[in-house]
């Protein structure tokens, strides 16, 4: 949304929207009503990033691939669960393995830190994983100030008072604290100057406590969200680490408020089901896909959908469920989940291996998950080809490039492969031959969107729509084939550049993985903590997927941090493996134990040992003993 302003002011309402589409070939929206009318400084959420990115601490846009399979798409009748889970590599890792009992209570598999319950696992029946559903549970409003900005404007011509709190940051040095001044309306707190400052400001200001500066004058952005809700979600996991049956998960399940999860669930018996879990707001007259003017009506929401009617299946007549982050309802259905989905391209490749003849075995999941095939860049190498006539006589070099890296490539991001590596670097390369000229500096905005979304260039590319081709800095008239031979003439340039020389030109030599400590940014101690780099082989829309900035296709951002492979039938068969390991101490044989089975593809083991196991002797005991009363501790 904070992208849809910036464009929006640059282009229009109407072409601002056309840059931020939805999913392949889907119709923009309701609640559409050309460019807002704000006035207002906008955030830049890239300076965010940037934020936690030099305090060294995972950043935003976990992904994963899930699916389940049972009876006929399956050797032994039986059902068949797999999932990974997507997230920024750190040292210590993001999970952590173990086998949980208690009275009433036995579940294997990994969790977070401060979670009492299995999020990944499965219990003496059911197996359970999980991908972000990408629902959009917040919204912006445009607030505009009135009463020299001590109100906001109503329908009507009513005022509401801003409410005003202060808040004590306590901080490390002499003066313990920072004032920070919090500015709301009923719509959700304003975004202020702590999110309007790049980051040397936000670091001048911490560096001097100095109070928050007074809020500019113009336009507000109100963030409305589900976060304030009562959340009541270890209930729920313990529900669902309990469950013995599909209907007792899914309901259980439909407690998990925050985040928005798509569950997949596989039972002992063959059956499996997906649920959509999360509270989803009743919105007015909008799609929550734009920002919306506080000041006219209709824009409210209207609590929440009731959770028993968040989308669920059971049994599918197909025998499978996907989820790998892509649209997963109709255009039609009747509640709207959101407007924001990632690229269905994992979600395609998984479909293309069920459809293979033969049964699915698990030895079948464990080779999708290592697959590198990319479904976009076959998308891509389409579009290529329908210009490839007109491009001989448009640039006959540029053409040769395409012949040699990108018109015979089979889409597989290998290690050797040069194709895979010019293919990295030529989609930035198309984004600013195609929207350098409209876009200006904001074009950086809207391709650091490009690897979490469904994006501009991926729908451009798909319709062939006319617009957008032509250059407006030239007085020709630029074509398709014009556009693509820029882009491609640039991509191996930048090959060049990068990797010289023929030999060298690999996508293993521009993929660099590193697990970075939050000390990774300390002079001297950087090194010693961190782990890398690492030459990995992958693409962000392969199910083995390593996500990368577009400007930046040689460092890897995201990377699967866990997989996993359930057996109802067998649990002994079950396999799960996280990296980079077990322990985050720095010296300990467990830190980096599991990295190469990663690399490599290996099996590990889920521990499971039956309920009978449950009365061995323990290991020891440990006594929590409340302090006295008035004891301070």
């Amino acid at each position: 949304e904070l992208v849809f302003l910036r464009l929006a002011a640059r282009l229009g309402g109407d072409q601002a929207a056309a840059l931020l589409p939805v999913d392949e070939g889907l119709s923009r929206p309701r609640g559409f009503a050309g460019a807002p009318r704000y006035s207002g400084p906008i955030p830049d959420f890239q300076a965010l990033q940037h934020c936690l990115e030099a305090l060294g601490l995972p950043q935003p846009g976990a992904a994963g691939s899930s699916w389940a399979l049972q009876g006929p798409r399956t050797e032994q009748g039986q059902a068949l669960l797999a999932g990974d889970l997507q997230g920024t590599p750190t040292l210590p890792g993001l999970w952590y393995q173990l086998e949980l009992r208690a009275p009433e209570l036995q579940a294997t598999g990994a969790s977070l830190p401060g979670m009492p319950f299995v999020l990944i696992g499965h219990n003496a029946h059911l197996a359970w994983t999980w991908t972000a559903a990408m629902a959009d549970t917040q919204d912006l409003v445009i607030e505009r100030p009135v009463d020299d900005g001590r109100a906001v404007l109503r329908p009507h011509g009513r005022r509401e008072p801003i409410t005003v709190r202060s808040e004590l940051i306590a901080v490390k040095g002499p003066l313990r604290f920072v004032r920070l001044e919090i500015r709301s309306t009923s719509r959700g707190v304003l975004l202020d100057s702590p999110l309007e400052q790049d980051l040397d400001r936000v670091r001048e200001e911490i560096a001097s406590l100095r109070d928050t500066p007074e809020v500019p004058t113009g336009d507000r952005l109100a963030l409305r969200t589900t976060l304030g809700e009562p959340d009541y979600s270890l209930v729920a996991w313990y529900g669902i680490n309990t469950a013995t049956t599909l209907a007792e998960a899914r309901a259980a399940a439909t407690g998990l408020h925050r985040p928005s999860l798509n569950l997949l669930l596989a039972q002992d018996e063959g059956h499996i089901a997906w649920q959509v879990t999360g509270r989803l707001p009743q919105r007015g007259r909008d799609s929550g896909k734009y920002p919306v003017p506080g000041w006219e009506e209709g824009h409210d929401w209207n609590g929440y959908v009731d959770p028993a009617a968040n989308p669920g299946l059971t049994d599918p007549s197909g025998y499978a469920l996907i989820a790998a982050n892509q649209r997963t309802l109709p255009e039609d259905y009747p509640l709207t989940l959101g407007h924001s989905w990632m690229a269905p391209y994992r979600a395609q490749r998984i479909q293309q291996w069920l459809e293979r003849p033969g049964l699915r075995t698990r030895q079948d999941l464990a080779r999708m998950q290592q697959d590198r095939i990319s479904p976009q860049a076959l998308h891509f190498q389409k579009a290529l080809l329908a210009v490839a006539p007109s491009l001989l006589s448009v640039d006959g070099g540029a053409r040769h490039i395409a012949d040699q890296y990108l018109l015979h490539w089979n889409g597989e991001f290998a290690p050797d492969s040069p194709h895979a590596a010019l293919f990295a670097l030529l989609q930035p390369a198309l984004f600013e031959a195609l929207y350098g000229d409209e876009l200006g500096e904001d074009l950086e905005a809207l391709m650091a969107l490009a690897p979490f979304h469904y994006n501009a260039l991926e729908e451009h590319l798909r319709s062939g729509a006319p617009d957008f081709w032509d250059d407006i800095r030239t007085p020709e008239t630029e074509t398709p084939a014009h556009i693509w031979a820029r882009a491609l003439r640039q991509a191996k340039a930048e090959l060049d550049r990068r990797l010289p020389g023929l030999g060298t030109q690999k996508l293993i030599a521009l993929r660099r993985l590193r697990f970075t400590h939050a000390f990774t940014h300390r002079r001297g101690l950087g090194p010693l903590f961190d782990l890398g780099p690492l030459a990995v082989a992958g693409d962000t829309h392969s199910l083995l997927s390593l996500r990368t900035p577009l400007r930046d296709p040689q460092e890897v951002r995201f990377a699967p941090t866990l997989r996993a492979r359930f057996t109802p039938a067998d649990w002994s068969a079950s396999r799960m493996l996280m990296v980079p390991g077990q322990s985050g101490h720095r010296f300990s044989p467990y830190r980096a134990d599991r990295l190469a089975s990663w690399r490599s593809g290996e099996d590990a083991v889920l521990p499971w040992h039956p309920a009978t196991a449950a009365a061995a002797p323990p290991l020891g005991v440990l006594r929590l003993i409340p302090a006295p009363a008035g004891d301070g501790r």
